[in-house]
């Protein structure tokens, strides 16, 4: 096999293996077997779909695993990766009340007419310090004359960050 043969056949294991594999297979897989597949993602520059791999894998380890988080602390992974990932947008964790748009929200240094923001749901009201999340609220928004509109948005549980995920990665290379 000559080396085209060879980087022909990885670029279609990656065109493949993507990002809708990866919530189907990495819950199933184990530690060492998703780390391999994100290991050649990453050595092929898709750090995006590395880190999508690890993400998915991460949400069916039991606590003590090595790649188990939390599903907020999964969000905040993958909005990382798309700060490390692409250079103008960055992340801002804010007071939904007091600035009006969420609790992580996604910025471009080069559009400031745009946002992306994540705001929690909970199970009790927010001065209750025994509720807990029960999914998010996302939104992309536009600041037009007199304010933010929204472009698209949608609601997510634990169970569909992947929605949230892909919405978010679209926004940020829009």
């Amino acid at each position: 096999m000559t080396n085209t043969d060879q980087q022909q056949a990885i670029e279609r294991f990656i065109a493949y293996w993507d990002e809708g594999m990866a919530a189907d297979l990495a819950p199933r897989l184990t530690c060492g077997e998703t780390e391999a597949i994100a290991d050649l993602f990453t050595a092929h520059k898709r750090r995006d779909l590395a880190a999508e791999w690890i993400n998915q894998h991460s949400y069916t380890d039991d606590s003590g695993d090595s790649h188990h988080r939390s599903a907020g602390q999964g969000i905040r992974y993958e909005l990382a990766t798309i700060t490390e990932s692409i250079a103008v947008v960055e992340l801002a964790e804010e007071d939904p009340s007091a600035f009006g748009a969420g609790h992580l929200v996604l910025y471009r240094s080069d559009d400031k007419t745009r946002r992306f923001a994540i705001t929690e749901r909970t199970d009790k009201p927010e001065d209750d310090d025994t509720r807990e999340v029960i999914g998010w609220h996302w939104c992309a928004e536009r600041y037009q004359a007199g304010g933010w509109t929204t472009d698209a948005e949608g609601e997510v549980t634990d169970d569909d960050l992947s929605a949230l995920v892909e919405a978010a990665w679209t926004w940020a290379t829009r």
